[in-house]
């Protein structure tokens, strides 16, 4: 039935902290790679942690002060040393919070954005790729300061390094040898998306482009039938619309 659609959701500008795709701190602490400051010193360990990134805006982990260092902070390293796109945050503190950025090779600190107590426990997005001085600069981890002498509650840390995008798709139930597709999808007003992909997958994590001899318009409305020889087995099959950054748009299917 074309008159009937599936719809995503938005990623931007906060909605890509559910998509671990996009979201390049998904999970970082429950696979050991936070730390985070207690009255008596750090830890490190993924049970006290997991918390800060887990994709999850309503659970939160107290980072205590210290007052040997005057700190209270969380810091997570990331998987690969990259440039940033955004960096966004969910917090509680009863004084401001800095968002920093620690500079690959000199372990620098660099000051992405601050939460101000205005703030408290709403999601902000800090925008690093407005900012010349912050944009080709590559980074090893992100950190969370405050001076606050009360600590600092995180609910969220996430961060992108590459554009948002939005994707619809279907679960066959098992996998399925498919030799063709009709798709109809709409993707909103022109310079919203800057390009349109069909993908297919055995288990939503490892996705391949599916061949559509050449770019699919992301204006279209119309359906498109696509012949797929050989036949590819895929369990999922899903429409993919990279967006412009700072544009939030559903994609329509």
């Amino acid at each position: 039935d074309q008159s009937t659609f599936w719809q995503s959701g938005l990623s931007y500008s906060t909605g890509y902290v559910y998509v671990s795709e996009i979201n390049i701190l998904a999970n970082s602490c429950a696979a050991g790679r936070c730390t985070i400051s207690t009255s008596t010193g750090t830890v490190s360990t993924s049970a006290a942690t997991a918390s800060i990134t887990d994709m999850d805006l309503n659970t939160a982990q107290s980072c205590l002060f210290n007052s040997a260092t005057g700190l209270s902070f969380i810091q997570v390293t990331l998987t690969t040393p990259t440039t940033l796109v955004a960096v966004s945050v969910k917090s509680n503190c009863g004084g401001s919070v800095q968002v920093l950025g620690v500079v690959s090779g000199t372990n620098s600190k660099m000051l992405i954005g601050t939460v101000q107590t205005s703030s408290n426990s709403q999601a902000v997005n800090f925008e690093i790729v407005d900012n010349s001085t912050l944009s080709g600069l590559v980074f090893s981890a992100i950190r969370l300061e405050t001076t606050w002498s009360g600590g600092v509650q995180v609910f969220e840390l996430a961060a992108r390094s590459g554009p948002c995008f939005e994707f619809a798709g279907i679960d066959f139930g098992k996998p399925v040898a498919v030799s063709a597709l009709t798709v109809r999808h709409y993707a909103g007003s022109g310079g919203t998306v800057t390009a349109t992909y069909y993908e297919s997958s055995l288990d939503q994590i490892t996705w391949q482009k599916l061949d559509t001899n050449g770019p699919i318009p992301s204006l279209m409305t119309d359906a498109l039938d696509l012949e797929i020889y050989p036949a590819i087995l895929m369990r999922y099959v899903r429409v993919r619309h990279v967006l412009q950054e700072k544009a939030s748009f559903k994609v329509f299917v």
